[in-house]
């Protein structure tokens, strides 16, 4: 017989619907007991209780959502409240962003939709980082982008349950990161020698924010935009930098792969070109090989280096070989093309 809504909650478990055993990592509270859903349940089954019967004060354990927990007389939450405050303060494992970033990189290889792409970056690196928001963005040199900033927001993610006008983000780190090409910081927003950014900084701690860090998106050797990532505690040293630059990473691939239908076009193209200066690089290497008198494996190495101090690539000097080959197939090296430029260019001293 189910028990009344009047019933104490201390109450039968075999008369309950099913529950849910909760065995947590040592060191915390172990808890035993059943719960069960009702329109106006107010409480659990037993107050879970430790070894020496206990009670915390406040439990730090994943119930099931839809269930309501009598925390205390003047604070209950939602179960699913409780659970998601535990594993947002956590950072992703090793393992966990190896999945995400295997599950982003396989994404790039489909007909994948560029915006949903970036807000599963952003929702990667706000449950990676245990973060409360990050945001992709990118530099705006439109001469006419309708606005008076030069970079804008294209994707975020917040904690749920957080509204947070994210706009102040578009100055600050994230700006200079993405003109820099390098990444910004902030490790402790409540640090007092930090004179960077003030009038950011005096905003970001008033929403209850204490660190800042911004991920360069590079893209062809330019810097285009970059990923900030904002935390409710000083960063440290357990959260994954690693993970940031690489979901940057990913997100300038994306963005180089362009929409859908160039991105068919491209990748023949590029395929196409591929193919093409494999087989430049393999008949000039042949004739380098013959002219020479070496092997070929001599040979491609000698084509390198004569690419490498003309300050050409393999394919385009291997194209100028076969050139000279057809403009003298009798003695190509008539034309100087074997030999390094007469005037190499120094190395630069690392103090230059």
């Amino acid at each position: 017989m189910r028990p009344s809504r009047s019933a104490s909650p201390m109450v039968n478990p075999s008369t309950l619907s099913p529950g849910r055993r909760f065995m947590l990592r040592p060191g915390w509270w172990r808890c035993s007991w059943q719960c069960r859903r009702t329109k106006d349940s107010t409480g659990c089954g037993p107050t879970p209780t430790d070894a020496a019967g206990r009670s915390p004060r406040w439990p730090p354990i994943s119930w099931n959502a839809g269930y309501r927990c009598a925390i205390s007389a003047t604070r209950q939450r939602t179960c699913d409240d409780v659970a998601t405050d535990y594993e947002a303060s956590r950072p992703a494992s090793a393992a966990q962003t190896r999945l995400a970033i295997a599950a982003l990189t396989s994404t790039l290889t489909t007909n994948f939709d560029l915006p949903t792409l970036l807000d599963t970056v952003v929702e990667n690196a706000q449950v990676g980082f245990a973060a409360h928001s990050a945001v992709v963005l990118l530099l705006d040199h439109r001469p006419n982008n309708g606005n008076d900033t030069e970079i804008q927001i294209v994707a975020q993610a917040q904690r749920s349950g957080s509204a947070l006008d994210l706009t102040f983000q578009r100055s600050g780190p994230g700006l200079i990161s993405a003109r820099d090409g390098a990444v910004a910081m902030i490790a402790d927003l409540a640090d007092t020698q930090e004179t960077r950014w003030e009038a950011y900084c005096a905003h970001a701690a008033s929403k209850g924010l204490r660190s800042v860090r911004a991920f360069p998106i590079i893209s062809f050797g330019t810097s285009v935009g970059s990923m900030v990532v904002h935390t409710e505690d000083p960063w440290g040293a357990e959260r994954p930098n690693d993970f940031g630059q690489t979901l940057a990473n990913l997100v300038a691939v994306a963005l180089s792969l362009g929409t859908t239908d160039s991105r068919r076009t491209d990748t023949v193209n590029t395929i196409n070109h591929l193919l093409h200066g494999i087989t430049a690089i393999a008949t000039a290497t042949g004739v380098i090989a013959e002219i020479s008198g070496v092997s070929v494996d001599d040979a491609r190495l000698q084509l390198q280096r004569l690419a490498r101090s003309h300050g050409q690539t393999a394919t385009t000097y291997a194209r100028a070989v076969l050139a000279a080959q057809r403009a003298h197939p009798d003695n190509p090296a008539v034309t100087g093309i074997l030999r390094p430029p007469p005037d190499l260019t120094p190395p630069q001293r690392i103090d230059s």
